[in-house]
This record gives structure tokens, C-alpha cells and sequence, in this order.
């Protein structure tokens, strides 16, 4: 049963770290697209395939009321375009801007000419899949949109995400599809105003953390009975409060 769930994805194995239970919703029912998930992927689109987002993202300043004339009309005008209001647009411009004047994103982004590259790879004769968003011959690169873009946060968010599995992941996959990068970069997008943008650069030992677990991963999936076990089945877990509790105690 589990082999129907072939191939893997970044998405799909990161849910399988959570639980079975959950790897099974996830591919069986995955949730629509939030607010935030759509806001990210047409930053995606302004900034990494600005024609497309050029042709396909359209303003309409009006209420999107399909049983008036006038939106009909509009909609008619524009087949498949994906609808966004004046101020949404002013967003997704913001974002696109503050990438183009930020001296290394924008180097960066011009020398990683493939964007949004379809990948299919192996790893322990597991299939996978996955899309990289832009990549040269030797670097690649993810966009993420967050509200926790400066160091100290991303870190930790990038690591509770799964961040480093997915670089490693996404550096076997282009080797196996002939393109050898040896540096790997997150560009991070602030997804409120002022829009802040930072580029970081993933160190090759975090990256070879990110084998480790994907490795560990498999193997807990190969071992996997394809039942839908949930979270820590069973376990009781003990509750003493976040470590800093006990710092500021001490410094009481």
C-alpha cells in the first residue's frame, strides 16, 4: 500500500516525520491553499518568472461578485488569470522590488538562469520528485516568504521546517539529473511590509545533517507497516515549562 504513495516529496516525507497518520492525510487529503501559501507563490511568480506573473496575476478593483455583469465580463476577458486586488498587487511588487535591490539576491537570481525546474530522483531506490527554484550549474536556490526572516528566528524556524533536508534533497536530485551545485541558498522574503530581504547560505555540514535525517527518514518509511499510526502513539510526555523559565529563576 505505502509504494501507492510514490514518489516522495519534501512535503510529503515531512509529513511522514510528523507521523504515518499524518503523511496519510497529507496525500490523501490536502488541505486548499491559505491566504499565505497563495500570497507565496505568486512571490514566486513576480520573482522568479516575471513574464508569467506579468500575463497571469491581474487586478480587478471591485467586489469579485460573479453574479454581477461587470465581473463576469472581466473574468471572460481574463481565462485562467489568477485575480488579486490593487493593494495585493502593490504587495507582490514590493516583494519584487526589494529582491532587485538587494545587490547580492539580484546577482544571485541572474546567474541561476532554469527556474522552477521539475526534478524526479531516487534516493535508497526510493522515487522522489521535486521542484527547484532556480539553480545554475553550480548553485540553487529556494524562495521562502516568512514572517520570521531575520537570523535568529529563521534558524529556528528553518530548522523546525525541515529546511536542511529539503537542500540536501534538492542537491541529490539536480546530481542526478547532471547538475552539480556545491552551494545552496535560501532567499527570504519578509511577507509584511517594509518586505525585508535576506539570502542566506546553507553550510555544508548542516546540509550533510540534512542526508542524515532524510537517510533516517527512509528508513523509517522502508521499515513502515502502512498503517495510519498517529503521533508518538501512547507516549506521555512530561511538562516542565520552556528552558528559559528556569533561566530567569536563576538570574531571580
Amino acid at each position: 500500500m505505502k509504494h501507492d504513495f510514490f514518489p516522495l516529496s519534501f512535503s510529503s516525507l515531512k509529513a511522514f516525520s510528523v507521523s504515518p497518520l499524518n503523511f496519510i492525510h497529507y496525500k490523501l487529503h490536502k488541505p486548499p491553499p491559505t491566504g499565505s501559501m497563495e500570497f507565496g507563490t505568486r512571490v514566486h511568480l513576480a520573482v522568479l518568472e516575471p513574464e508569467r506573473f506579468e500575463r497571469d496575476v491581474v487586478v480587478y478593483d471591485g467586489r469579485r461578485d460573479k453574479r454581477t455583469a461587470e465581473y463576469r465580463e472581466f473574468l471572460d476577458a481574463h481565462p485562467g488569470a489568477e485575480i488579486v486586488t490593487p493593494s495585493e498587487m502593490d504587495r507582490l511588487q514590493q516583494c519584487r522590488d526589494r529582491v532587485m535591490q538587494h545587490p547580492s539576491a539580484a546577482s544571485m537570481l541572474e546567474h541561476c538562469q532554469h527556474r522552477e525546474r521539475k526534478i524526479e530522483f531516487t534516493r535508497n531506490k526510493v522515487p522522489h520528485r521535486g521542484i527547484v527554484d532556480a539553480h545554475s550549474h553550480n548553485v540553487a536556490m529556494d524562495v521562502k516568504t516568512a514572517a520570521q526572516w531575520k537570523p535568529r528566528q529563521w534558524e529556528k524556524a528553518a530548522y523546525d521546517a525541515l529546511y536542511f533536508v529539503q537542500a540536501a534533497m534538492y542537491i541529490h536530485g539536480l546530481a542526478q539529473n547532471n547538475v552539480h551545485v556545491d552551494r545552496f541558498y535560501f532567499l527570504v522574503i519578509q511577507s509584511a511590509a517594509p518586505f525585508h530581504v535576506v539570502l542566506y547560505e546553507m553550510d555544508a555540514g548542516y546540509i550533510n545533517r540534512g542526508f542524515d535525517i532524510w537517510d533516517s527518514l527512509l528508513a523509517q518509511f522502508e521499515h513502515w507497516d502502512g498503517t495510519a499510526t498517529p503521533y508518538k502513539n501512547g507516549d506521555t510526555f512530561p511538562m516542565s515549562g520552556p528552558a528559559w523559565i528556569n533561566i530567569m529563576e536563576e538570574r531571580g
